[in-house]
């Protein structure tokens, strides 16, 4: 399965020609298995211009399989725990919101496609798996 990131779905959606994009537009169309963790969906929606772009995004977004994550407390230690782990070798994460993405991509055992250099950091302390091109 690939876990679709934030920062690939704002370039997708305002038509950027990446390599992310591309891979994700390619991966989607050959009817690969794609999933946005619940914190991307709210991302997406609250970047929205206006009440016509909010209904398009809501109206993909609620088309996709969503991830959630784990309800127990063990979800949030771990996620936390990257946080933590990253300070303590004095390397900083800008959102706390990616350490749970990374989480349910790592819990999953999915592959992660993002833009964010965030994950590239996460990636030296965890076995984080991502596309990259």
């Amino acid at each position: 399965m690939l876990i679709i990131d934030t920062s690939v779905l704002i370039d997708f959606f305002k038509g950027k020609n990446t390599p992310h994009t591309r891979f994700f537009s390619s991966f989607e169309d050959q009817g690969g298995s794609i999933a946005l963790p619940s914190f991307v969906v709210t991302e997406t929606l609250q970047g929205a211009g206006n009440e016509r772009e909010w209904k398009l995004l809501d109206t993909y977004l609620n088309s996709q399989e969503i991830l959630y994550p784990d309800p127990t407390p063990d979800f949030l230690r771990k996620s936390g725990k990257i946080f933590y782990d990253l300070r303590r070798k004095g390397k900083t994460v800008r959102s706390t919101i990616d350490c749970m993405i990374a989480q349910i991509s790592l819990d999953s055992d999915s592959v992660l496609l993002h833009n964010d250099i965030d994950f590239e950091i996460i990636k030296s302390i965890r076995p984080l798996k991502t596309w990259r091109p």
